[in-house]
């Protein structure tokens, strides 16, 4: 059977394959090429970008894997500083 990725919102970056066919799979992509499982990959195999992009769109989700994104934000603190530009913001304010 062949599935489609869709969107939960017309402005998503998400893509989830609509697999509605396949019990407890949830399997998500920011490109409809790469595709990451939700259960298995989450957030490990994200880059920063990626899971700052699926935590903003997926809110229900990142409330979820809240344990795993505490270990997550210890272990790419500094990218995620970068990235979301919180290191000028923080200059700024002192």
């Amino acid at each position: 059977m062949k599935y489609e990725f869709i969107k939960e919102n017309e402005g998503d970056q998400v893509w989830w394959l609509d697999n509605y066919d396949v019990i407890g799979e949830h399997v998500f992509s920011f490109n409809r090429k790469k595709r990451y499982n939700l259960f298995r990959d989450y957030p490990d195999k994200l880059s920063v970008r990626e899971w700052l992009t699926f935590n903003a769109e997926n809110p229900y989700w990142a409330e979820f894997f809240a344990d795993r994104n505490e270990q997550y934000e210890l272990e790419h603190i500094e990218e995620i500083i970068k990235e979301t530009g919180m290191a000028s913001q923080k200059g700024e304010a002192e």
